[in-house]
């Protein structure tokens, strides 16, 4: 029980993370792995294979204040100032981290109309809601408060590692509209989750203690593995009772020659968990005089040889009263809903807008991003994007796809100076990924971009003959 609290309370103080990510691949249809933004995305040739473990490395993190700002040097070492972190802080703040790794996958065009895609990835994330009154809750204690109530609403977590394998098809229907559909069974090895959280207090205006109110109810999957159990690792990476599914759905809309209208509904599906299962939940009122976490920097032996952390963690099991159970349980994925246009300039360029927004805790989360491409020689495009991510504005980003040939190198951020400097940015998003892609006519994407010129051409002019041949009866 002291190790989950320890966990919780260190994703307390390291709140002000978030990331919305993912903005900048979802319109670059020549990279196959666009299809995991949107399942209706085409790529460009008859066969693809993406390297083992190195056709897609995502990797998403973000902040509402910059590392330098909330860590400050204290003599030879570095302290978290909690004071910068409650500065930077919103009534209420919303924190996620992912990376998804690619171990296998590979696509088949089976038509001129059709293709389906297999993938295998590694996928972990935290989802991680909080308010500022918590956190200031537990760096102050219950003079925080005086004189009024705390604000807790809004606390959740839902951290999750799990093996995805998906399948999915896309299709041509008509000229107009192609459809996308991703079936995904997933495989859990670890999850924290928060299933409610409903905790209430005011301060007695005679003792300033914390009157409280709480109920509680959270699960955990493979963080608490029982002495003595001697899991094997074959077990672990693919024995274990915790099973899921989810989907991903897609479409484009040609609007007309130039513009291209999309969406797509990401990661809807859920997780049962069934093994090393815990239930840590209570319900009732107690009184809070408080502690501080200030000692934490201070973090001494006492006569009893317990630390003051130690201390701090007896004391919230005690006064929360946290009870303990098992269970099968199930929690859902983050959903993630698209929404975007892309308007063609000429051959060579176009611009797009696209809205994000992910679903967690029965809330919505909107992100937005401009950007512009341009296919600068057969072998080589790049992409500039801006974007807002989770209320910060400062995000450039850049792109570019090298195509020599069968071979396919990408490399992509939404932010381009958290990718070299991370310590003094608000927002890191790195993405990048080597295919190997066959059957172009030519080598090089834009071969295909003229080709589907083409098609389009000629289904225009089918379609103008067509009307003649009406209008001469």
């Amino acid at each position: 029980m002291k190790k989950f609290i320890a966990i919780f309370m260190m994703l307390l103080a390291f709140e002000g993370l978030k990331a919305q990510g993912s903005m900048i691949i979802y319109s670059q249809q020549d990279i196959p792995q666009s299809s995991y933004a949107n399942p209706a995305n085409r790529f460009d040739g008859r066969f693809f294979i993406g390297i083992p473990a190195l056709s897609s490395t995502d990797i998403k993190w973000s902040n509402r204040f910059r590392y330098s700002d909330a860590i400050v040097k204290s003599g030879d070492s570095l302290k978290l100032s909690f004071d910068n972190l409650l500065e930077e802080m919103k009534d209420k703040n919303y924190m996620s981290v992912s990376a998804k790794v690619d171990l296998l996958s590979f696509g088949i065009s089976i038509s001129d109309k059709s293709q389906f895609i297999f993938n295998v990835s590694e996928v972990a994330s935290v989802n991680f809601s909080i308010s500022k009154d918590m956190v200031r809750f537990i760096y102050e204690g219950n003079a925080a408060f005086e004189n009024r109530s705390a604000n807790f609403d809004g606390l959740g977590l839902n951290a999750t590692h799990y093996r995805e394998y998906g399948i999915a098809l896309s299709h041509q229907f008509t000229d107009k509209w192609r459809v996308g559909l991703r079936a995904k069974y997933l495989y859990g090895m670890e999850n924290i989750y928060t299933e409610k959280i409903d905790v209430q207090f005011k301060t007695d205006p005679e003792t300033y203690a914390l009157q409280a109110n709480t109920d509680f109810a959270i699960r955990t999957s493979g963080v608490d593995i029982p002495e003595g159990e001697d899991e094997s690792f074959y077990k672990y990476i693919n024995g274990r009772n915790n099973h899921g599914f989810a989907v991903d759905l897609g479409a484009h809309y040609q609007f007309n020659d130039k513009l291209d209208i999309s969406a797509s509904l990401i990661d809807w599906g859920f997780i049962s968990w069934k093994d090393y299962t815990k239930h840590y939940y209570g319900e009732g009122d107690f009184i809070y005089d408080g502690i501080e976490v200030n000692s934490f920097t201070n973090n001494e032996l006492n006569i009893d040889g317990e630390t003051s952390f130690d201390l701090v963690l007896d004391s919230l099991e005690e006064e929360l009263g946290v009870q303990e159970g098992s269970g099968r349980y199930t929690s859902p994925l983050v959903t993630k809903f698209f929404l975007g246009a892309n308007y063609e300039i000429d051959k060579h360029s176009n611009v797009g807008f696209l809205m994000r927004n992910d679903i967690f805790q029965a809330k919505v989360r909107p992100s937005f991003s401009l950007s512009y491409s341009r296919q600068l020689i057969s072998w080589l495009s790049v992409t500039g994007v801006y974007s807002s991510l989770n209320n910060t504005f400062d995000n450039l980003g850049v792109g570019f796809s090298v195509d020599p040939g069968p071979v396919q190198f990408y490399l992509m951020t939404d932010n381009i100076i958290g990718a070299f400097q991370p310590q003094h940015a608000r927002n890191l998003h790195l993405r990048f990924g080597v295919n190997l892609i066959f059957g172009r006519e030519k080598d090089g994407p834009q071969a295909n971009v003229a080709k589907r010129k083409t098609k389009k051409s000629s289904r225009r002019i089918k379609s103008r003959n067509k009307s003649l041949q009406r209008s001469d009866f």
